[in-house]
């Protein structure tokens, strides 16, 4: 009874995979468009994607990822030489861009940053810091 088989699969939107991702949901239709992500289109437009498909593609994403931190990892002591502690840090870098970026990363951000998003715009589009200096 409690077969994994004999349940339905749970079927998801595009934008709830991409909140379970930590992503945004263009990203999920890139990933889906590319085949990375296996999705199934309802009508024209909208894709409802698996729940065990998309957590695998999780787990993929985060090996990946760990993967990457393990081979970019370079031991330095606090008496070694900084020329030689440079060309260590160059060398995981090019190491690194060799290898590429793990998949679904296009040059992006996923998710807007404080330096793109200023508190104090306003509807005009400047913000108090450009009112300023204009002296508007």
């Amino acid at each position: 009874m409690g077969d994994s088989l004999s349940r339905p699969a749970v079927a998801l939107t595009s934008q709830q995979a991409a909140d379970l991702l930590g992503v945004s949901r263009p990203t999920v239709k890139r990933w889906i468009e590319k085949g990375e992500l296996p999705a199934e289109l309802v009508g024209k437009r909208f894709h409802r994607l698996r729940l065990d498909d998309v957590l695998r593609y999780r787990e993929a994403r985060r090996r990946q990822q760990y993967e990457a931190l393990a081979a970019s990892a370079v031991d330095i002591d606090v008496g070694d030489d900084p020329e030689v502690v440079l060309e260590r840090l160059r060398a995981v870098r090019q190491a690194s861009a060799r290898r590429g970026r793990p998949p679904g990363r296009t040059g992006g951000s996923e998710a807007a940053t404080p330096a793109t998003e200023s508190a104090d715009a306003t509807p005009t589009g400047g913000s108090a810091m450009s009112r300023r200096r204009n002296g508007t």
